[in-house]
């Protein structure tokens, strides 16, 4: 691919809504309801944790018994590379890689009727406030161009069945064949991504150790995660959901993304993925780091990079009065932020005034 077709690849929309005008913001009426209900799910922590549990094990099984018994060989990886890597020049390492399914600009979106939603806007936003001219946004038809999907996940997703798992696939496919830097469209940079991330051959946020987070001045506070989501958040050894896939970045033909993708291509085209759990992508991913050939790379991740668990601080603690010391450390200390649609934008709270000194709304 000539750098003239990769530079039509790069996102160049100017016309966002920045700073977003944000109505019927919450009270700080909303900010007392929002403990209460932190209380509450605490005291559901052990039902919902048995349920999440439950639903890993069926799924780990099947990876378990059908998938990783014989791990496919580097020649294998090589061949699937091949069979969906469209060109054979083009090289993504040095971009931040977003994709949105209805359509890669907000015009496309809006004619589809898939809207981006104001996250989704800062998300773009703030990736092209630190990346600009090197940020890709993917949609279906773009996306063809570059990856030759076997015809059971075209059908899939161009009927829109259970995107979140094939997006998975998206995503890795992407990484494996050209590399690369994903962020999802519930992705907020607070800063530039650290330049450490960037030099390795595979990076992504994986959940170890426990929080010792002083900043917040709060006790218990993996309790506070788990009660957030019971079903992602867990610091039990057996506990298998334990990858953050919303960041990767990797470099091309990266053997870990390859048994991932391989496995994942597999599952979907053998097993009914509504049958499965739908964190079935980060359940593979921790049954491989677990392997011994990534031990030493388990080890690195745990030791080198933050937990997954701080890159949603600003979404477990949305409802959290504004402190200019916290929001100091995070941009610093964990630039990269997880947010979704159930954030709550609470008048004085951390979030909400923290996207404001950042100017992404008003």
């Amino acid at each position: 691919m000539k750098e003239l077709e990769l530079n039509s690849l790069i996102y160049k929309e100017n016309d966002l809504q920045t700073p977003y005008k944000v109505e019927n913001v919450k009270t700080k009426t909303h900010y007392y309801l929002e403990k209460y209900r932190t209380l509450e799910k605490l005291c559901k922590i052990p039902k919902r944790k048995h349920k999440a549990k439950l639903h890993q094990t069926k799924t780990s099984r099947v990876f378990r018994e059908k998938y990783l018994q014989e791990l496919p060989t580097d020649e294998e990886l090589l061949l699937l590379k091949q069979k969906l890597k469209r060109v054979t020049d083009l090289n993504l390492e040095n971009y931040i890689i977003q994709y949105w399914h209805q359509g890669n600009t907000l015009d496309k979106a809006n004619a589809s009727g898939k809207p981006w939603g104001i996250y989704h806007k800062i998300s773009v936003d703030s990736v092209e406030r630190y990346y600009s001219g090197k940020h890709i946004i993917f949609d279906w038809d773009n996306l063809l161009q570059i990856v030759n999907f076997p015809i059971e996940i075209k059908e899939k997703l161009e009927n829109k069945r259970r995107i979140a798992m094939l997006s998975d696939i998206v995503r890795t496919a992407i990484l494996f064949c050209y590399g690369g830097t994903w962020l999802d469209f519930t992705m907020l940079l607070l800063d530039k991504i650290p330049q450490s991330y960037l030099e390795r051959d595979l990076t992504f946020y994986y959940r170890h150790g426990f929080l010792h987070l002083d900043f917040l001045q709060l006790k218990n506070v993996q309790r506070l995660f788990v009660a957030h989501s019971p079903y992602y958040f867990s610091w039990d050894p057996s506990f298998e959901v334990n990858m953050l896939s919303s960041f990767i970045h990797a470099k091309e033909g990266q053997r870990y993304l390859g048994l991932l993708l391989k496995i994942m291509l597999d599952f979907v085209k053998n097993e009914d993925p509504r049958a499965h759990e739908y964190l079935s992508y980060q359940i593979l991913a921790d049954l491989l780091i677990r392997q011994p050939e990534f031990s030493d790379f388990r080890m690195n991740l745990s030791t080198k990079l933050p937990s997954d668990a701080c890159a949603h601080l600003m979404q477990v603690f949305d409802y959290m009065k504004f402190d200019e010391k916290v929001y100091t450390e995070i941009c610093n200390r964990y630039p990269l932020q997880k947010l979704n649609g159930g954030c709550d934008l609470i008048k004085g709270s951390l979030f909400y005034e923290s996207l404001k000194k950042q100017g992404y709304i008003v």
